[in-house]
């Protein structure tokens, strides 16, 4: 039905017929305007010049103008910067990416809103943060929080010696994976057959899986939507068309780890599905 009212759009607006602006409307898609700006009213730092000038740098927000509501939040990948032409020549391709993202998460919720219509941004800027964060991190997070309790279950005081709960680049699950079995003996022992399945499948999915190095990384939005997992099957069909079970074992691990993200997001609705109600009982 969608695409006969398409189809009948395209042909009014070729030859100019008459038709009510109701029907136009639904027809014809929202605009989502993203404007990039510098937000001074936050300082972070300020350095000064051999001159003797003082230079000062801000973070990188957005602005998101949707259905004729606005909302601003901070940049997930920005820094702080100078002006907006440092952004652009300090973090090449990144304004780029955030946009895409942004129009990849309000195109998702309005799709699995009840009410697209009415869609006003609310819970946006708590959201974006979840939604933008990379499948690599996704990943290290969920495997990382069960390995950190399957080496405390060693009981083993050298524990003591490893920053568990570090969460940079280096501290990686693979790399405590590979010190937890040289430091505990007994750490083949405790840690269970369901976590040690999950390892050896992040191990193949690491040889391919990009990280947050350059703005071409795929995120959790892009799993969600769609467009990364029939990527991923693509290429899992080209190199494992033949391990069936080891193509769902991937699928399946990454599905975990993004769920396990996108958890508190259901807590957002629901905390302005209250606020909303609240204001409609005042009224």
């Amino acid at each position: 039905m969608f695409y006969k009212m398409l189809l009948f759009f395209i042909f009014i607006n070729n030859f100019h017929i008459f038709v009510p602006s109701k029907l136009k409307k639904m027809l014809k898609p929202k605009k989502i305007t993203v404007r990039f700006f510098l937000n001074k009213k936050i300082l972070s730092c300020s350095e000064w010049t051999e001159n003797g000038k003082e230079i000062f740098h801000y973070p990188l927000y957005v602005n998101v103008t949707y259905n004729r509501k606005n909302m601003q939040f901070k940049s997930s990948y920005g820094f702080f910067y100078t002006s907006m032409k440092d952004v652009e020549e300090s973090d090449k391709g990144l304004m780029a990416f955030e946009e895409k993202l942004i129009k990849k998460v309000i195109l998702y919720e309005t799709n699995i809103s009840s009410d697209s219509d009415k869609y006003d941004l609310k819970g946006i800027k708590d959201k974006y943060k979840i939604y933008t964060i990379s499948i690599y991190t996704a990943l290290e997070h969920y495997l990382k929080r069960k390995l950190r309790l399957t080496i405390l279950k060693t009981k083993n005081e050298l524990t003591q010696t490893l920053n568990l709960n570090r969460e940079d680049s280096k501290n990686t699950v693979l790399l405590l994976y590979k010190v937890g079995g040289i430091l505990f003996d007994n750490f083949s022992k405790v840690i269970d057959t369901s976590l040690y399945e999950e390892i050896e499948t992040y191990k193949k999915i690491s040889e391919f899986l990009p990280r947050a190095t350059q703005y071409d990384f795929p995120t959790i939005i892009d799993w969600l939507d769609g467009s990364y997992k029939k990527k991923l099957n693509e290429h899992f069909l080209k190199i494992y068309k033949r391990k069936p079970e080891l193509m769902n074992s991937m699928t399946n691990l990454i599905e975990n780890a993004v769920n396990d993200k996108i958890s508190p997001i259901e807590k957002i609705n629901q905390r302005y599905s209250q606020i909303k109600k609240q204001k409609q009982i005042k009224h």
